[in-house]
């Protein structure tokens, strides 16, 4: 399943770019190693084509993705060093009928180093490429959108408008790194007219326990 709008992780002009791309990506989870010296490439990709596991190894690079109905959890592992970048990545596609609660914890702690790029993003495939929530970090300096804290570790709360966005969580190191990892929720927030009906089944439960 190749979505013509993607999350990409790239490091062009020493900036972190999470955002629209030509290229195509799929949901799933994604491992690479690159050499210099000697030269070399190896890669694995799990392609995801819905809800399921999903999961991708290389030599320094790892993901792990678990992608739900009503969550998403990814747990990944990135180390590279003088002549060795290695990559990992997760992706769930989210589609929300309306607003929706969107809550994350994450922590990126062990890959924040100089010569790496580590972030999460939960971007609207409808919007421009700029995450709608999410933190990213260029070696040790990080950038965060909608409100999420610019740490390396951390939970946020919120609401997203109805729409399909990507969830991703990525690791391009050329540095020693470490170990990486998500875990979110989501549920539909109920309209005006479903809170009151809620509400009324609640008084009416309690009343008929009480009878």
């Amino acid at each position: 399943m190749e979505m013509k709008t993607c999350i990409a992780l790239a490091v062009a002009g020493g900036a972190f770019t999470v955002g629209a791309t030509s290229a195509g990506i799929a949901p799933g989870a994604f491992a690479s190693w690159t050499s210099s010296a000697p030269p070399g490439y190896v890669e694995d990709a799990a392609v995801a084509p819905g809800p399921g596991t999903y999961e991708a190894s290389v030599t320094d690079a790892t993901a792990s993705l678990v992608w739900g109905a009503s969550s998403s959890a990814l747990s990944g592992h990135a180390s590279g060093g003088t002549t060795v970048t290695a990559r990992a990545r997760g992706v769930a596609l989210l589609t929300f009928d309306g607003d929706t609660s969107f809550a994350i914890t994450w922590a990126m702690q062990q890959c924040v180093a100089e010569g790496n790029v580590i972030g999460w993003g939960l971007v609207d495939l409808a919007g421009g490429g700029d995450p709608t929530l999410g933190v990213q970090f260029v070696g040790i300096e990080a950038t965060a959108f909608g409100g999420v804290a610019a740490t390396s570790s951390g939970s946020f709360v919120g609401t997203v408008a109805a729409g399909t966005y990507l969830l991703v969580m990525a690791a391009e190191n050329a540095a020693a790194g470490g170990a990486f990892s998500y875990s979110a929720t989501f549920s539909q927030v109920p309209t005006p007219g479903a809170l009151v009906t809620l509400l009324v089944a609640g008084v009416v439960a309690t009343a008929r326990r009480r009878r």
